[in-house]
């Protein structure tokens, strides 16, 4: 992470915070903002009990790393600005052990749920959830620019007269 900022943001509740889901009001509880060359890269962060999840392909929650690419471009579109990446990640609080044979249909492994943006609260030599929440960030776009760039400005998205609320 040398080079880059890196900011941990608590996100607010219901009506103040950064919303998905229009209806269920998913809030993520964290927002990891990442700086570095002329990128910023948003992370929403959702530390989740996923023993009674359901399967991977209904689970909205999990799935919110697929369809911020596509807000990411939007953003850049309505704003001029082309800088920001956003990801999510599922932090589970349910351990790997107690959870694969429930998941989905029981065959993932750890690299099939990393795949998929869900990380397990492990830190081992074999297994570190912080290495790749972090890692991922720093194999994207982050990592491109190799040349130093001026630094951008962090883009406040949800003041580009929207409201909080993200409907995807």
């Amino acid at each position: 992470m040398a080079g880059k900022e890196l900011y941990l943001l608590r996100n607010l509740s219901k009506g103040k915070g950064v919303s998905f889901f229009s209806g269920k009001g998913f809030y993520p509880d964290f927002i990891l903002w990442i700086l570095g060359g002329n990128r910023q890269r948003i992370v929403f962060v959702e530390p989740h009990g996923m023993l009674h999840a359901t399967a991977y392909q209904h689970d909205e929650k999990a799935r919110l790393h697929e369809k911020l690419p596509a807000l990411a471009q939007d953003i850049g579109q309505r704003s001029g600005r082309n800088d920001i990446d956003l990801d999510a990640f599922i932090v589970s609080a349910t351990a790997y052990d107690d959870l694969y044979q429930h998941y989905d249909d029981g065959t993932w492994d750890r690299g099939k749920f990393a795949e998929k943006h869900i990380l397990f609260v492990d830190r081992t030599p074999e297994y570190d959830y912080m290495k790749l929440l972090l890692g991922a960030q720093l194999r994207n776009r982050l990592e491109i620019d190799h040349e130093p760039a001026e630094r951008t400005e962090p883009a406040i998205f949800w003041g580009m007269d929207q409201p909080p609320l993200v409907h995807l």
